[in-house]
This record gives structure tokens, sequence and C-alpha cells, in this order.
């Protein structure tokens, strides 16, 4: 909730609202694996999920590795998630983005789960003004940062000369940015 994000805990790091947190993902994943136990009453696709997005700012960074990377793997799924607000570097500005979690396997490793951050440049208005009350209070603010914008690729289908289907995402305002979105029309199929 919109309270939960003070300005001296934009993280939301605070032990109450991280125990708060870990158990709603815990139970919207538990909720999610009993969908598609019911699906397999009727359909029957081995409790497989393409792709899962969970909203922005919605997934503490620390419960990527306990919650998301154990669900990818069990129903080999994509997942989209919103992080909560994160300083990458010491001492630098907080961002908000996104983290891929994909499931991808060969012959010679077997399973393997890879992250990979997704930026988010553009701030909401909101955020904008986090920034600007930082650089007057000389507290750790809200900047943008999208290093890079992935396409990642989603096999689809077992026959070899199918071609992967191209997923793409932006987080909220990146995706008012329509330089970014013409230049993915050609390299993408999916745009969420």
């Amino acid at each position: 909730t919109p309270e939960e994000f003070l300005p001296e805990d934009l993280t939301c790091s605070n032990p109450m609202i991280r125990k708060r947190h870990r158990n709603h993902l815990a139970a919207a994943l538990a909720a999610i694996e009993r969908m598609l136990d019911l699906r397999e009453t009727h359909k029957g696709r081995e409790g497989r999920l393409d792709w899962l997005i969970l909203p922005e700012l919605s997934v503490h960074p620390r419960d990527v590795k306990a919650h998301l990377v154990p669900f990818a793997r069990a129903h080999k799924t994509i997942i989209l998630a919103g992080l909560t607000y994160e300083s990458l570097f010491a001492g630098a500005p907080l961002v908000n983005s996104a983290i891929w979690v994909i499931p991808v396997w060969s012959r010679e490793h077997g399973l393997q789960i890879r992250t990979r951050r997704q930026g988010k440049q553009h701030l909401s208005p909101a955020e904008q003004a986090l920034h600007r009350d930082a650089l007057i209070s000389g507290a750790l603010g809200v900047q943008g940062f999208r290093q890079c914008q992935w396409l990642v690729g989603y096999e689809w289908s077992i026959r070899e000369q199918d071609q992967p289907l191209w997923l793409t995402a932006s987080v909220c305002y990146d995706a008012t940015d329509l330089s970014l979105v013409a230049d993915l029309r050609h390299l993408s199929d999916v745009f969420a």
C-alpha cells in the first residue's frame, strides 16, 4: 500500500513490513499453484504456466531467491516481477526496477534459472518529488535507471523450426517512451 512507502524506508525493509510482504507473496504464489491444480483437472498442462507478471514494487529483492526462483523452477515459468526500491550501489540513489526470472533448459546443464534486471528510466511524478526532496535533504532519493532493454525468447514449441516468441517489458512510465516502443516494434512479439 502507498502508506508502506515511507520516506525513511522506501526499500520496505522494516521487519514488520517485510514480514507482511513476504507472507503476502507466499500466499499469492500458493493461490496461483492452487489455480494451476484446478486447471489440471480439466485442461492438463502439467502444472505449467507460461508467464507470470507481478506488479511494480511488489516483491522485495531478498524474496527473489526464496520465492520466485523455486516457483519458476517448479512450474517452468518465466516471471517478471516489480521489485521494491533498491540501491544497486553503495551510497547511490534507489531505483525502481523489475526482475526477469527465466528458466532455461540445456542438455549439458539441465534446468537453469537466469535472472535479469529490467530498469525504469522515466520516474513517475511521485518519484520525481522523492528525487527532488532527496537533493534538498541529502538523503537517498530515487533515480531513473534502465541500463538495457531485455528481449526474452520464449520457446513455445518443441519443433526446432519454430522460432521463439520474443517477450519484452517496461516498468510503469517507461511504457510511455514512444521511441522505446518504436524501437521494439520489429524486435518483440509481446510487450508487457
